[in-house]
C-alpha cells in the first residue's frame, strides 16, 4: 500500500523537543536553520530556497543521495501520502515541516499533503531537480531571490504536474467533440486518483454512484461509503469514517491497520483521511479509498 501518515506533533528526541519548544518565538527563518541543523546540515548548506505556491503548480523539492531536504508548509499538516515509501524516507520535524531523503541515487515520487486549512499540496521529489537542504514554501507574492525563481522554474506543469494523464480535456474544436464522444479509459494511476478524490473532482471516464455500502464495521472504526467512482482497473471511494466517542479519550487512526478487499474493485491501494486523531467531541470524518484489480496493483 501506499505509504499515508498523519503528522504528529514531533517525532524528534527529547532533548531536540526542547530545542524545538524553545525556538517557538523564533523567526521562519531561524527554525528551519535549527531543523537542517539537527539533521546535521552544514551552516552554508542551511540557508532556505523559496517558493511561493498558487494552488495549482506542483512544489519541486530537489533530493540528494545521503542529504536531508527540509520542506517547511506555510500552515499545519493534517497528514501526507507518499507515492512510493520504498523509494523516500520522510521525518516529522513539526507539524509544518517534514524532512524528505532518497533510498536509491535516482528517485522521481509525488507525495501528497493536506494542510488543516483543507489545501491539498502536491510535491514532486525528485533527484533530477536542483537540490536545496532548504525549501520554505509560501503564499505570498512571487519573490525576486534567486533561489525562489530557480525553483519555481523547475515547477511547470510538464514536469511537475500529478494528474498530466487525468486532466479534464482542455482542447477546442472537432478534436473536443470526438473525445467527449470518446472519453479515454482511466490511467491506473493511484496518486492522481486520490488527489481528485479529495478535491471531489471525478476523471473524465469515471462512472460516479452514490451509495450507502458499509466497507468496515468494527469496534474501532465503522468506514461507510458515499460515493463510488468506477472504471474498470481502478475504483474510488469516498466515504464517512466513525470512532465511537468515548468520553476523555482520544484515538490515533492508523492506515496501515486497514485492510479491506472489495471482489469488485479489488485490492485497497491507498487510505487517506481528512483527520487521524479522534476524541468524544470529534468522532467521525471524510476518508477516502483506492483500489486497484489484482492484475494492475503492483502498479
Amino acid at each position: 500500500m501506499i505509504d499515508c501518515a498523519p503528522v504528529p506533533d514531533s517525532v524528534l528526541s527529547a532533548s531536540q523537543q526542547r530545542t524545538a519548544r524553545a525556538s517557538a518565538p523564533w523567526s521562519s527563518l531561524l527554525r528551519l536553520l535549527v531543523a537542517a541543523l539537527l539533521l546535521g546540515l552544514p551552516v552554508g548548506q542551511a540557508l532556505p530556497a523559496g517558493f511561493t505556491w498558487d494552488g495549482r503548480l506542483s512544489i519541486p523539492l530537489g533530493l540528494q543521495l545521503n542529504a536531508q531536504s527540509v520542506l517547511r508548509l506555510p500552515e499545519r499538516l493534517n497528514g501526507y501520502i507518499v507515492e512510493d515509501p520504498a523509494l523516500v524516507a520522510v521525518l516529522t520535524i513539526d507539524q509544518r515541516t517534514l524532512s524528505l531523503s532518497p533510498r536509491l541515487a535516482r528517485v522521481d515520487v509525488r507525495v501528497i499533503l493536506r494542510g488543516e486549512s483543507g489545501n491539498l499540496y502536491v510535491v514532486r521529489a525528485s533527484t533530477a531537480l536542483p537540490f536545496h537542504s532548504i525549501l520554505e514554501v509560501d503564499l505570498r507574492s512571487h519573490s525576486t531571490d534567486q533561489q525562489h525563481s530557480d525553483a519555481a522554474r523547475n515547477a511547470t506543469p510538464d514536469t511537475a504536474e500529478v494528474l498530466t494523464r487525468v486532466q479534464p480535456l482542455s482542447h477546442t474544436g472537432s478534436a473536443t467533440a470526438a473525445l467527449l464522444d470518446n472519453p479515454p479509459a482511466p490511467t491506473p494511476n493511484p496518486m492522481a486518483l486520490m488527489l481528485r478524490l479529495m478535491q471531489g473532482q471525478p476523471p473524465t471516464g469515471f462512472r460516479v454512484a452514490q451509495s450507502s455500502r458499509t466497507l468496515l464495521d468494527s469496534p474501532e472504526l465503522r468506514i461507510q461509503a458515499e460515493q463510488v467512482w468506477m472504471s474498470p482497473q481502478i475504483t474510488g471511494i469516498v466515504a464517512v469514517l466513525t470512532h465511537p466517542a468515548r468520553p476523555g479519550a482520544h484515538y490515533d487512526l492508523d492506515p496501515e491497520r486497514i485492510e479491506i478487499m472489495i471482489p469488485d474493485f479489488g485490492l485497497l491501494r491507498i487510505f487517506a483521511a481528512n483527520r487521524y486523531r479522534f476524541d468524544d467531541l470529534t468522532s467521525s470524518t471524510r476518508a477516502y479509498l483506492v483500489f486497484m484489480k489484482p492484475e494492475v496493483a503492483a502498479w
